[in-house]
């Protein structure tokens, strides 16, 4: 979800998803080692947004023009409550693997590495998945669909 240059369309919506984020934080559905880590907790949970809508789409590689998923942000606490469980799934699962492995697991070290993010978008892409045999899915899918022009490739630094 981000860019350098962005319109102020784009930059509005990160906003607003921020704001959402801030607002909704206290109900999310996460453990502690994720709530003690709330500066670097609250991207990852806009990082899953952008996966979950990058999945709806068909487009798991790509990133979505913030200014698109504004249909998305009037339905933010159920959208929101999805990327706090693709986290948290993504770090239990971690550690899960760490644990078996006879390692130590460190959620702030998880959280700055490339599994963290590699997690969330499998997570996200199992629940998106999913998603269509809910109740309350067919309209969060709508919701969360953006047209294919919204989409630019994912960057990437390793």
């Amino acid at each position: 979800m981000f860019r350098t240059a962005y319109p102020p369309e784009n930059i509005a919506a990160l906003n607003g998803w921020i704001h959402a984020i801030e607002k909704a934080w206290p109900s999310l559905n996460m453990n502690n080692e994720l709530r003690a880590c709330r500066s670097q907790v609250k991207y990852h949970i806009l990082f899953a947004v952008s996966s979950l809508i990058a999945a709806i789409n068909k487009q798991p590689q790509s990133v979505v023009a913030p200014a698109s998923t504004t249909k998305a942000l009037e339905q933010a606490s159920d959208i929101l409550s999805m990327a706090a469980t693709c986290v948290e799934n993504a770090m239990q699962n971690a550690l899960i693997q760490t644990q078996t492995a006879g390692k130590v697991f460190s959620p702030q070290n998880w959280l700055k590495s490339n599994s963290s993010w590699q997690g969330e978008t499998l997570v996200s892409g199992t629940q998106a998945g999913m998603l269509s045999g809910f109740p309350t899915g067919p309209g969060l899918i709508e919701r969360m669909k953006a047209p294919p022009t919204a989409f630019s490739p994912r960057w990437s630094a390793e």
